[in-house]
């Protein structure tokens, strides 16, 4: 924003390159860590799937995360290649992997996360090779002080989580709960629930094959080919179990990190492992490249004429803004009242839409009925403005709103209500 200004386009490019720049990306770790085939499977997968789409319509970190997580990985096949056999890797090749792994860690904290789990696999690998176990250690290390002026702020967010936003716990049953996660990654609530569990049924269907041609081609292969096909194997174990199973089990006993976008570095995991379980089923060639097209025909089919593209799924917070500015000249001396987890938006918006009004006050809880009211009595507006969003204001607070306001107009918007109070 510094450099190119807050308009909407510019802030949301990042996100839409960065989700293009994924799909040949994924080809070539694909490739590398299985074959071409594999590689384009795993590209068609993630191109035609909801969330890296929904991911790469927005200005948030989760599209750049997911390339900086398939980079990292693309880096790192061929460095732990070089140091389980006694050599050093490419300077490029380290300085890509060190890049995206700093991206990754701080774009977000199960970037973090992801790099952690990427050293521990790496020191496995290498822990009966003495200069392989120096080079991982120097390389981590080098990671880790990168990110250390960030510890701060990480552990201060740390402190307060407790008191933020809790999102939906776990089922209790682990295996539903991961089922769920799978339908969920290929559905986003876009789609009938039918068809979703049997994209959700076919998905567990390949990676469970995936898995077992993995034990298949390790048993059968060479010792050289051995160590490499345990390595990726080993990694791609990790990557896909290891982040849900650390969201689960923290969900379950503190502060709820089990959301689709947290476990997004999960995703080129769960693409590369079905393009492979796909590939592994018993069909001939021409049956599997029919199989291939259909879902890829059925794929864009969904998104065209699934609610996706043709009704809101995000909180229309712009258009709350949008219903007050067009109504401002008829009110001047108005007050605008929010409740939201980040009422700041509101103020980008009336920005961006040229409005004088900012959010005064954010109340929604019965502690905030005085500031409220003592607000009124010295701002004594015609108009009260009040954008709540979900979650929505306490009971006590709207009986207040009931007793001392009387609501001349209401809007109701996804996830987003908009009321028009005059004080009596």
């Amino acid at each position: 924003m510094s450099l190119f200004g807050d308009a909407e386009w510019i802030l949301r490019l990042p996100s839409a390159i960065a989700g293009v720049l994924a799909v040949p990306m994924i080809y070539i770790l694909g490739a590398r860590l299985f074959s071409e085939r594999e590689g384009l499977v795993a590209a068609g997968i993630l191109s035609l799937s909801v969330f890296p789409i929904y991911y790469a319509q927005e200005s948030r970190p989760y599209s750049l995360l997911i390339l900086s997580v398939i980079a990292s990985s693309v880096a790192w096949t061929w460095i732990i290649e070089a140091w389980t056999e006694k050599r050093s890797a490419p300077l490029l090749v380290l300085i890509g992997c060190f890049t995206a792994n700093v991206a990754c860690a701080y774009l977000h904290y199960f970037g973090l996360f992801f790099v952690f789990l990427q050293g521990i696999v790496s020191f496995l690998l290498c822990a009966r090779n003495f200069s392989g176990l120096a080079r991982a250690g120097s390389f981590y290390l080098l990671s880790a002080i990168a990110f250390a002026p960030w510890l701060p702020t990480m552990l201060w967010q740390f402190r307060r989580q407790e008191v933020g936003p809790q999102n939906p716990k776990p089922g209790a049953n682990i295996v539903v709960s991961f089922y769920e996660f799978i339908k969920g990654l290929f559905s986003h609530g876009q789609m009938d629930t039918r068809v979703a569990d049997v994209i959700a049924g076919f998905v567990l269907v390949a990676l469970i094959i995936a898995m077992l041609r993995a034990l298949l081609d390790i048993r059968a292969g060479d010792p050289p080919t051995r160590r490499k096909q345990i390595a990726f194997a080993a990694v791609i174990a990790v990557w896909l179990f290891a982040p849900f199973l650390f969201a689960y089990v923290k969900s379950t006993f503190s502060a709820s990190v089990y959301t689709h976008r947290n476990l997004s570095i999960t995703l080129p995991a769960i693409y590369l492992l079905a393009a492979r379980g796909l590939l592994s089923v018993p069909f001939p060639n021409l049956g599997r490249v029919a199989v291939g097209v259909l879902l890829v025909i059925a794929a864009m089919a969904r998104l065209l004429t699934s609610a996706y593209y043709t009704a809101p799924h995000k909180d229309q917070l712009r258009e709350a803004v949008a219903f007050v500015r067009a109504q401002e000249h008829a009110a001047p001396n108005a007050l605008l009242v929010t409740y939201s987890n980040l009422p700041f938006t509101f103020d980008y918006y009336l920005q961006r839409q040229g409005s004088a009004l900012r959010s005064e006050l954010v109340a929604g809880r019965a502690e905030h009925i005085e500031s409220m009211r003592q607000l009124v009595r010295s701002r004594r507006p015609d108009v009260v403005w009040y954008i709540c969003t979900d979650p929505y204001p306490e009971n006590a607070f709207v009986d207040y709103l009931n007793t001392e306001f009387a609501i001349v107009g209401v809007q109701q918007l996804l996830r987003v209500n908009v009321f028009q109070l005059i004080p009596r």
